[in-house]
């Protein structure tokens, strides 16, 4: 099991978008796939149709400890997902007075692993987390195996990208020292704009092979499909967003 934390402090950058839709072209590839979205905002939530203010149970059950991971499952097609709400927020600010605030997660899963061998085998668990390095995003970094940066092309974009970098340094530090920062993805790209081409050139230079290959073009059905329900794959097979992120699938799996 593979597990991916998508993070970025800068809001509006595509992480809900990447983990959607890389879930979509795992599943797509045979993969079997658990979403957690521990953002507050629930975009990822609403993004595949479920109305998180109606839920029984969403992942803030899982942190304080009411429900365990498998029975915050739910099923959307061939995608399991720990859905999020609002409520996230103010559940956040109650676990900071705990001692090991920063693994909660992580221990749920290590209590569930029991059940979750005895169903099928979840090959990726792919994590959203809000535009912060607070606690829930600590909480998703001291769990996974791998982080994949979103990066818009923009100049605004590139600020902050150190101190993020120093934080998951510091995350493998103190939290997981099986964390590792895999990748950067280049995102609302559009090769008609100087700017655009600049700092995709600035990332690469920086960060060489950290950099993804594949570019996330800017694209309306990417924007699109969230309103439907559907990943990029359901709502527009044909389109850009679509090309990108089964490329984007496929070049992770190689590396």
């Amino acid at each position: 099991m593979k597990t991916i934390a998508v993070v970025n402090q800068k809001g509006g950058v595509g992480k809900s978008t990447t983990c959607m839709n890389l879930a979509g072209g795992f599943v797509r590839l045979g993969a079997r796939v658990l979403l957690i979205d521990l953002d507050p905002q629930a975009h990822l939530t609403y993004g595949l149709a479920i109305q998180a203010h109606e839920l029984d149970h969403t992942i803030s059950d899982v942190l304080t400890g009411k429900k365990t991971i498998t029975e915050a499952m739910l099923v959307r097609g061939s995608i399991n997902i720990i859905p999020s709400s609002f409520k996230l927020d103010e559940t956040a600010k109650r676990l900071l007075a705990l001692e090991d605030r920063n693994l909660i997660l992580k221990n749920a899963f290590e209590e569930a692993e029991p059940e979750l061998k005895k169903s099928k085998e979840i090959h990726y668990v792919i994590i959203d987390t809000p535009p912060s390095l607070g606690l829930l995003t600590q909480n998703a970094l001291a769990f996974a195996q791998e982080v994949f940066i979103p990066v818009q092309t923009e100049f605004l974009s590139l600020h902050g990208l150190g101190r993020l970098i120093e934080a998951i340094g510091i995350a493998k530090e103190k939290l997981n020292p099986k964390l590792k920062l895999s990748g950067l993805i280049a995102t609302l790209y559009d090769d008609r704009r100087k700017l655009n081409r600049e700092i995709k050139a600035q990332l690469k230079k920086r960060f060489r092979e950290l950099l993804f290959n594949t570019v996330i073009r800017e694209d309306t059905a990417l924007a699109q499909a969230p309103g439907s329900g559907q990943n990029i794959f359901e709502f527009a097979p044909k389109s850009h967003g679509a090309e990108d992120y089964m490329n984007l699938c496929q070049e992770i799996i190689e590396r």
